[in-house]
């Protein structure tokens, strides 16, 4: 790869408001950084709860657009002011805006976009004039870039079936893990409510319909019928108000704990007696990995991506539940109280996801491929 001193490495991303993808950003330029690379983080609006986490060498170039369309422009200006060897941009809206503005700049160095979900899915489940302009624009401009990133081999396929993406333009690199910072944070004291003693059922994510909650509270409620067990569900979205009343319809009102978004889920998870993610569909799910970083039991719905099946090896890592089954997530989240649940060790969740391991696959994409 040669000499780190000024090679310039850009990531675009929206804003840093607390999802999966803007923590998988700040990790990988904290750890450009820390390699020795001169590190932009390029967004939207600089704003979000994950700014704090960016080390105080990574350049923070805040765009000031009020809507991602019209960062455009300024992401223009800055790509030939600056011309950075190279760009990684995520999700697929900031694909597509990166894209546009580096072929508009002249195309200096090259361009990876990630693509966080699978494309076929998130066509479907958000239907609307918004999504099919993102889902044709993908077709149109995800061949330009000189690269195109998808955390899972679903993705990766879909992306080729479903979006026309060129095989050999694919590179799989899977999602980052932190696992030495996941530990430290998990050891901090968690809210009084959490009694030794009680069987904590855990869920993290936002408070959408995909996130699908509304089923892990029915699977909740049949196993709360015969266990004094605490459902807690951290994330804020616009689907609170549905899930209270489908607590309150279900009688587990009083069993249900959902503080909105907390900062360090990690004292949660290493609390948890298992981690369940309901989703309808995912990428690869951070989550998970962050939950067997610290060691918690996982139940997953086995998503169209694969990304949770490729995460607990077909299932022996977790326990893996059809989408939308409660009897089954009822079920598998029974075996994970009772200790059934088999855990991969620290030292294979590190090996395989590890931000040094991870980091050093995306350097290989970003600077060393030949076209």
């Amino acid at each position: 790869m040669g000499s780190q001193q000024g090679v310039r490495i850009a990531l675009f991303v929206p804003n840093l408001e607390g999802g999966g993808a803007e923590r998988v950003m700040v990790l990988l330029a904290n750890r450009f950084h820390h390699q020795g690379f001169k590190v932009d983080l390029v967004l939207q609006r600089a704003r979000g709860p994950y700014l704090k986490a960016v080390h105080a060498g990574v350049s923070i170039v805040d765009l000031h657009a009020s809507r991602l369309v019209f960062s455009l422009s300024p992401l223009v200006r800055y790509f030939r002011s600056f011309r950075p060897h190279a760009t990684l941009a995520t999700p697929s809206s900031a694909n597509i805006i990166a894209t546009l503005a580096w072929a508009l700049a002249g195309k200096p160095g090259r361009l990876v976009v990630r693509e966080a979900t699978t494309p076929s899915a998130d066509d479907r489940f958000k239907p609307g004039l918004r999504s099919r302009v993102i889902a044709a624009l993908r077709r149109g401009l995800y061949g330009q870039a000189t690269h195109v990133v998808a955390p899972s081999n679903g993705i990766a396929k879909d992306l080729v079936s479903h979006s026309g993406v060129s095989e050999d333009r694919i590179r799989v690199i899977p999602n980052p893990v932190d696992v030495e910072e996941i530990r430290a944070l998990a050891a901090a004291p968690v809210p009084d409510f959490l009694r030794e003693g009680t069987e904590l059922v855990l869920a993290v994510g936002g408070l959408t319909e995909l996130k699908d909650f509304a089923t892990l509270i029915r699977a909740f409620s049949k196993v709360a019928r015969a266990r004094p067990a605490l459902l807690a569900i951290l994330g804020e979205g616009e689907e609170r108000e549905r899930l209270v009343e489908v607590a309150a319809q279900l009688g587990v009102s009083h069993r249900l704990v959902m503080p909105g978004f907390v900062e360090n889920p990690f004292a949660f998870m290493k609390r948890a007696s298992v981690l369940v993610l309901s989703s309808r569909y995912e990428g690869l799910p951070n989550v998970l990995l962050q939950a067997l970083a610290v060691g918690t039991p996982v139940v997953s719905t086995d998503c169209p991506s694969g990304g949770p099946r490729e995460i607990l090896d077909g299932g022996r890592w977790g326990r893996l539940v059809p989408v939308g089954d409660v009897d089954a997530m009822a079920a598998a989240i029974e075996a994970g109280l009772d200790g059934m649940i088999e855990r991969p060790t620290t030292e294979l969740v590190q090996a395989c996801y590890g931000v040094d391991v991870v980091a050093q696959r995306y350097l290989s994409v970003l600077l060393t491929e030949l076209n």
